[in-house]
């Protein structure tokens, strides 16, 4: 599920030249300025004012890297502020513009960012600048929440300590809106954090947005409000403590909150975005009418898909395309048979974004959903609709696997053998062989304690077939 949140907390200091005459650059000196220390001098002055001048991160990445490798040749210093503020303002920048950088490759810029950051705080120390050392832990957090290389549980743990880092100084009675950007940045991050308890790291997302919203009302910063309502609602829909039901309720409140701000003429991304988890929430609602429910849903992806093209965000596009099907294959209004070919036909199209090289879960969650539809498929030939749904589960299981990903396995596989107990083709012996052989994995697997509905249903199966 897709969260916002990011928002990068960078203060640029202008920083102007006091002159470079002959005798300011002078003074200090134990030798006499020579032609070369005026021209270094002149030149850090004119990178120093280009970067200032630009917006452009390529542009800024070159002129920050050309000005930190001269900056060490100069013998005096004549910048308004001082030397140590300038480099660590230098270092921090180049970060953010790493991160910012289109050019080269995603993983390199990030890495380079964290670098960059990393050095900025051996300048930008807390003690010396309690505030840039707080602005760049939050940017460096921001980096290891999107880097690529590394371990994925690593660089969320990582992020969360620099996040936990700069709250110590951002305080909310010192400076309250960065200190509920940052609030909202650790909701994320513990939203999507690997280590720990899944369940104690969800109490803390929802607590962390809970208490940016004391500072980002709707008055105040109404899209900054909106976001980290939608995220609040993200932390809802996939909170363990509580009851399900309540928590879709709200998750539900929260994504309408953020709706009544975003809307599809000024924050079009940000309002599919809201739209699809809205539709999500919808889905998994149990109160209210279920045939309601998912119309909603539908119309949710729907809209969401008149701004998520396939072209402009496919992955986005593909998230949505994946709910779609979802949504039409549960529906009850309308014809059975011509919900599941929309739901066959969202899946394929999602499929098409999500391949197993780029996105190997997404990939592998969107063929279990795809041999669902299969196996309830009433067009087309009933034993073809069950060797292709045979397929999408073997292809799921090639990415899921027991201790990878123990739930969405047993999942699998529980419908994997739901599907050869149902095979038309081939040996019925050799079919309800292979049916056991899938429902009794997934008993060996899981004990009746840690998925009591699921262990009993797999032994339902496995009694009916003996």
């Amino acid at each position: 599920m897709n969260r916002l949140g990011a928002i990068v907390v960078a203060v640029w200091v202008a920083v102007t030249c006091a002159g470079w005459g002959p005798g300011a650059l002078a003074q200090g000196l134990q030798t006499r300025p020579t032609d070369a220390d005026y021209a270094r001098a002149d030149e850090f002055s004119g990178l120093i004012k280009r970067w200032l001048d630009t917006s452009a991160p390529d542009e800024r990445v070159i002129l920050l890297e050309a000005a930190l490798k001269l900056e060490p040749q100069l013998r005096q210093w004549h910048l308004k502020s001082s030397r140590i503020k300038v480099k660590g303002d230098l270092l921090s920048s180049l970060g953010d513009s790493y991160q910012q950088r289109r050019k080269g490759i995603k993983a390199d810029n990030l890495e380079a960012a964290i670098k960059a950051y990393e050095a900025a705080l051996l300048v930008r120390t807390k003690d010396a600048l309690p505030q840039a050392w707080a602005e760049t832990q939050n940017n460096m957090a921001i980096a290891y929440m999107d880097r690529i290389l590394g371990s994925k549980a690593d660089n969320i743990d990582a992020a969360i300590k620099a996040y936990e880092a700069s709250l110590t100084v951002q305080t909310r009675e010192i400076s309250p809106m960065n200190w509920a950007s940052i609030q909202t940045n650790l909701g994320n991050a513990y939203a999507e954090r690997l280590s720990g308890s899944k369940s104690d790291n969800l109490e803390i997302s929802i607590r962390s947005h809970q208490a940016s919203l004391t500072v980002r009302t709707r008055e105040a910063a109404p899209q900054e409000w909106a976001r980290t309502q939608n995220n609040l609602g993200a932390a809802y829909a996939d909170r363990l403590a509580g009851t399900k039901a309540d928590n879709i309720e709200l998750a539900i409140k929260a994504y309408q909150a953020a709706l009544t701000v975003r809307n599809r003429e000024t924050s079009p991304r940000e309002w599919a975005m809201t739209q699809n988890n809205h539709g999500n929430a919808h889905v998994a609602r149990s109160a209210g009418s279920v045939a309601e429910n998912i119309e909603v849903a539908i119309r949710a992806y729907e809209a969401a898909l008149s701004v998520r093209t396939r072209e402009s965000v496919p992955r986005d596009w593909a998230d949505t395309q994946n709910g779609l099907g979802n949504a039409y294959q549960d529906r009850i209004l309308g014809l059975k048979p011509d919900n599941l070919e929309l739901a066959i036909k969202a899946y394929t199209a999602a499929l098409t974004v999500r391949t197993r090289d780029a996105f190997p879960r997404d990939w592998a969650q969107t063929q279990n959903n795809l041999g669902n539809a299969y196996s309830g498929r009433i067009a087309g030939n009933r034993s073809d609709n069950i060797e292709a749904a045979i397929k999408a589960y073997d292809s799921a299981l090639t990415v899921f696997s027991r201790n990878a990903a123990p739930h969405n396995w047993a999942m699998t596989q529980h419908n994997l053998g739901t599907a050869y107990s149902n095979r038309l083709k081939g040996s019925r012996t050799d079919n309800l062989e292979l049916a056991i052989k899938a429902y009794e994995a997934i008993i060996a697997a899981q004990s009746r304690e840690s998925n009591p509905d699921g262990w009993a249903d797999t032994q339902n199966n496995l009694g009916t077939i003996y």
